[in-house]
């Protein structure tokens, strides 16, 4: 019954968008956002080698170091923290994708604001495929990918809208008149809301407002067999300024009032992934043959991105999943090109720190999960900033200023 009701709304609901679409292809108000995509622009290559292991990094002596205690009841439990994006100096959107959770929480670290609630009616979503503030609308935009359900919020909580997008998509940036999506599928390639005359050819594509129109596409892809295992490729830093974090080639792309262009290139030498052969296979058991091969596994950018005024971040790993290749390494170069190596553990600080979730305001914030930490670390942790946590407590988020990492 459940799944009879389910596949019932979302046909009933491609059949409204069918109408609606077939109705705006014939009358454009002619507003349209124009961005192009620049080839003028040689991206900056970044030479890594992941079997090499960078000069650690340390926190500078005498730097002050701040913590910020997810405050909340253990019905609240977060288990890691997908999303922290702020929305300015004093709060923060923080998202737990794995237990769609969305908040609103102070510098405190106190949960005040509820995003939105997991269901199926008016408001309310099935899952958390991406969440985004923007900053131009001051509103929270939260995708749920099952039913293709776009749902926008206050930051005090208030549902305001929703509409179904015509597309897949498994993140998303806001413009003024539409949104960028990632929309790596083989679905959007011949989708019957588009011009007929007309198959998008894209990854990155600019959709319409309403969700139901392709106004343009940019990075052309062969195929659409695409291997990144995370539904946060979109930066946005500033209200004209975002970036486009793009696994398949391994490239960084800004995006600003008016053009996309490839800023940073990462090489990975022998252990690149060879795209240019992938992108003739029509076939994904011969792209996976490729890619999972057994010797001399591929390397490639494998999640999260941030920019700072002086620190570019990310996350390299093995692109085949193996016990005996380890987890997931963390880089960040200054803009100058030094490379910079942050291993598991900073030095002058007994943690083990998970990842960057993002740089603000001349801060990096780092999330240090407490179940991961030893005993003898927790302990260390409590005595020297009064902290009062266990291996059961949330997250933390340890901010340091961008200049005092070495």
């Amino acid at each position: 019954m459940y799944i009879f009701s389910y596949l019932f709304i979302r046909h009933f609901c491609s059949l409204s968008i069918v109408f609606l679409s077939f109705f705006c292809l014939s009358c454009d108000n002619g507003h349209s956002e124009k961005i192009s995509f620049d080839r003028s622009d040689a991206a900056k290559s970044i030479a890594i080698d992941p079997i090499k292991v960078y000069a650690t990094s340390k926190i500078n002596n005498g730097s002050e170091i701040d913590f910020m205690k997810l405050n909340c009841d253990t019905s609240l439990m977060f288990s890691s923290i997908s999303k922290f994006q702020p929305i300015d100096k004093s709060r923060f959107l923080i998202v737990d994708k794995t237990n769609n959770k969305i908040y609103v929480s102070d510098d405190s670290g106190k949960l005040y604001t509820k995003i939105g609630e997991r269901g199926s009616a008016l408001g309310q979503y099935t899952t958390v495929t991406d969440v985004e503030y923007d900053m131009n609308t001051d509103l929270i935009y939260v995708f749920s990918l099952p039913e293709r359900k776009m749902l926008t919020y206050t930051t005090e909580g208030k549902f305001v809208d929703e509409k179904f997008s015509a597309f897949d998509f498994l993140t998303f940036t806001k413009r003024s008149n539409g949104y960028l999506v990632y929309g790596a599928f083989e679905s959007n390639i011949e989708n019957p809301y588009l011009n007929r005359n007309k198959k998008n050819n894209s990854n990155l594509i600019f959709i319409s407002d309403d969700l139901s129109r392709i106004l343009a596409g940019y990075i052309n892809s062969g195929n659409f067999y695409d291997r990144m295992n995370n539904n946060d490729n979109f930066l946005q830093v500033k209200t004209d300024l975002s970036y486009f974090h793009y696994g398949y080639n391994d490239t960084i792309y800004c995006i600003d009032k008016s053009r996309i262009y490839p800023v940073y290139n990462i090489d990975f030498g022998k252990y690149q992934f060879p795209y240019e052969k992938a992108s003739v296979f029509n076939n994904r058991k011969a792209y996976d043959l490729l890619y999972f091969k057994d010797e001399d596994p591929y390397y490639g950018i494998t999640a999260k991105l941030s920019i700072g005024n002086e620190i570019v971040y990310m996350e390299y790993g093995p692109l085949k999943p193996s016990r005996n290749l380890g987890s997931n390494s963390v880089l960040y170069f200054r803009k100058n090109g030094n490379l910079k190596h942050i291993p598991s553990q900073l030095e002058q600080i007994p943690l083990h720190i998970n990842r960057v979730l993002t740089i603000y305001d001349d801060k990096v914030y780092f999330e240090i999960i407490p179940r991961l930490l030893s005993k003898v670390n927790i302990d260390s942790l409590n005595a020297e900033f009064n902290l009062n946590i266990s291996q059961e407590s949330h997250p933390l988020i340890l901010s340091v200023n961008e200049k005092d990492l070495m």
